[in-house]
């Protein structure tokens, strides 16, 4: 399955030659980067299926769905309550924390989304 993936990190992007295993080499991308501040990794998606975005901020991520019908966030955490700063293209940016997941969930979202189409707990913004 082709995408294209790119790793921003301090606002700058960086697109990444074509992969053979999509997975695996986001799942390495995010541990690599999984204890930094102010990373995204953007992969889109084939045939137009929408564009995965996690950001990425002192273990924790914050995974977000840009489709042709909306915008969506991953819940990690229906009742959580509160905030979390994440530093996305060098802005602050308090997001509900019930959409916040450790690193390693985020890689197992992620794997969910770049293997075979699966309902899962997405949220339209």
């Amino acid at each position: 399955m082709p995408v294209t993936i790119s790793v921003s990190r301090g606002g700058r992007a960086q697109p990444l030659p074509d992969v053979a295993d999509p997975v695996r080499e986001v799942s390495g991308l995010l541990r690599a980067y999984a204890d930094a501040s102010d990373v995204t990794v953007s992969i889109r998606l084939p045939s137009n299926q929408g564009l995965l975005l996690v950001a990425l901020e002192a273990g924790s991520a914050f995974v977000g769905l840009e489709r042709s019908d909306g915008v969506y966030q991953y819940v990690a955490d229906e009742a959580a309550e509160g905030k979390r700063h994440f530093v996305i293209g060098g802005q602050l940016a308090s997001i509900d924390t019930r959409y916040v997941l450790p690193v390693p969930a985020a890689i197992d979202v992620l794997t969910a989304c770049l293997g075979p189409p699966a309902v899962a707990a997405w949220e339209r913004q």
